[in-house]
C-alpha cells in the first residue's frame, strides 16, 4: 500500500530544516522524512536517522511544496551515554508511571524512551535551557533520569 503525504495538503517533516521535505502516513511506514523522486508517485525516504541511504517508497502522489516548521524536532539524538534515540512518529504510547501527565517523544536503542510534559505545543521533549541539552530518559515503569544530548540530527536537502 502506498504512503500518503498529502492529508489535506502536503505536510512538512517535523525534522525538516529545508523546504519540500515531507512527512507521510501511515505512521507505521516510518516515513518521517521524504523527498519527491523523479518517477511519478515515488519518494525517497530516510527511514532511520543513522542510515546512510534513502529508501524508494511508493506514494499516492508526489505531494506538494512545503516549508519547514518554525521549530523543527531532531529526527535522531545521540545521548551522552551512547544511546541513539529516534523521533516518535505517531502511535499510541502510555505515559510513564513516574510522570503520568507526560508523553513519549523518542524511542531509544537501549529500550528506553524520552519523556516530557505533554502540554507544551511545539516542544521536542528536550530541555534547551543550557548549552548541553538534557532529556528525561526511562521506561514505562521506574524513575526517569536526566541525560545530556551529545548530537541532535535534523533533515535537510543537499545543494
Amino acid at each position: 500500500m502506498p504512503v500518503s503525504c498529502s492529508r489535506g495538503g502536503a505536510l512538512s517533516s517535523d525534522a525538516a530544516v529545508d523546504p519540500n521535505i515531507l512527512q507521510c502516513f501511515p505512521t507505521a511506514a516510518n516515513a518521517e522524512a521524504c523527498w519527491a523522486a523523479v518517477a511519478p508517485a515515488t519518494l525517497l525516504c530516510l527511514l532511520h536517522p543513522w542510515s546512510h541511504s534513502l529508501t524508494l517508497v511508493k506514494a499516492d502522489s508526489n505531494a506538494g511544496k512545503t516549508m519547514p516548521p518554525a521549530h523543527p524536532r531532531p529526527i535522531g539524538l545521540l545521548l551522552t551515554d551512547g544511546e541513539n534515540c529516534q523521533l516518535r512518529d505517531g502511535g499510541a504510547w502510555s505515559a510513564p508511571a513516574a510522570e503520568p501527565s507526560w508523553t513519549g517523544y523518542y524511542w531509544c536503542s537501549g529500550g528506553h524512551y524520552i519523556f516530557a510534559p505533554d502540554n507544551q505545543p511545539g516542544s521536542d521533549g528536550l530541555n534547551h535551557s543550557a548549552p548541553l541539552w538534557r532529556a528525561e530518559v526511562g521506561t514505562w515503569t521506574g524513575k526517569l533520569r536526566s541525560i545530556g544530548v551529545r548530537t541532535a540530527y535534523y533533515v535537510g536537502t543537499a545543494s
